[in-house]
C-alpha cells in the first residue's frame, strides 16, 4: 500500500514530486481499505470495540501507524537513511547538557 501522507509534511515538500494523481490514488485506496474494514471484515468488532471503549479505534489506530513505522524501519535503506543524520550531530555538546 502507497502511503504517502509523510510526504506532505511542509519542511519535504521540497523534496518530493508525487503528482497530484498519485496522492489522490494513495488517499482513495487507504480509504477504500477502511471502508471495507468497517463495512465488510470487521463490522461486529469495530461495534464491540467502541462500545467497550469509546476511544478503542483510536487507540488501534495509534498500534496501526506505530506498526507501519516500525515495519518502514525493517527496510535497511529506510533505515540507513533515518540514520544519515547521526554524523552530523554534535554528542560532545549534546553530553554537556547531561553534565551536573
Amino acid at each position: 500500500m502507497d502511503l504517502l501522507f509523510h510526504v506532505t509534511h511542509p519542511e519535504l515538500e521540497s523534496y518530493t514530486n508525487i503528482p497530484t494523481a498519485d496522492m489522490q490514488n494513495s488517499y482513495q485506496r487507504i480509504g477504500d481499505l477502511f471502508t471495507r474494514l468497517f463495512v465488510e471484515d470487521c463490522p461486529n468488532e469495530a461495534r464491540a470495540v467502541r462500545q467497550a471503549d469509546p476511544q478503542g479505534l483510536k487507540k488501534a489506530f495509534e498500534v496501526v501507524v506505530k506498526i507501519a513505522i516500525r515495519d518502514m524501519l525493517i527496510e535497511k535503506e529506510v533505515r540507513t537513511a533515518v540514520n544519515n543524520y547521526s554524523s552530523f550531530v554534535d554528542q560532545e555538546k549534546i553530553k554537556g547538557v547531561f553534565v551536573e
